[in-house]
């Protein structure tokens, strides 16, 4: 990276405006960039660091939080919706088993002990 290009923003992230939270504009940023999957590397390159200055970010209690929390918010939506979803699974599973054909029926059935955990109680030796 070179530091003598002008449209570069510091890479002293303390010396950038800092919001409500104790993090700046960049850090934010690389906050939703980490939390929605894409990688370090990717991130810096992103937001115009360097791998360093996220690392160090990384290492910062408030920024590991605001991270953390994200990743919860982004998860608690992920599973709300796995959850809407269980019902209408749970009755396409159900029209399986009433199918005709053996092997369709098996999937389903094997899909079904296999979530319910029976594989692991009904051990066959």
């Amino acid at each position: 990276m070179n530091d003598s290009n002008p449209t570069l923003i510091t890479e002293n992230y303390r010396e950038l405006p800092v919001g409500e939270n104790g993090l700046n504009d960049k850090q934010l940023a690389a906050v939703e960039l980490l939390s929605a999957g894409t990688g370090y590397a990717e991130t810096a390159r992103i937001l115009q660091i360097t791998s360093r200055t996220l690392y160090n970010w990384r290492q910062d209690e408030l920024f590991q939080e605001a991270l953390c929390e994200r990743r919860r918010e982004l998860w608690g939506r992920a599973n709300d919706r796995v959850r809407a979803l269980l019902g209408p699974a749970i009755d396409v599973m159900e029209q399986q088993l009433k199918e005709k054909y053996d092997r369709t029926r098996f999937r389903a059935a094997s899909v079904l002990l296999r979530l319910a955990g029976m594989h692991k109680t009904l051990r066959m030796e």
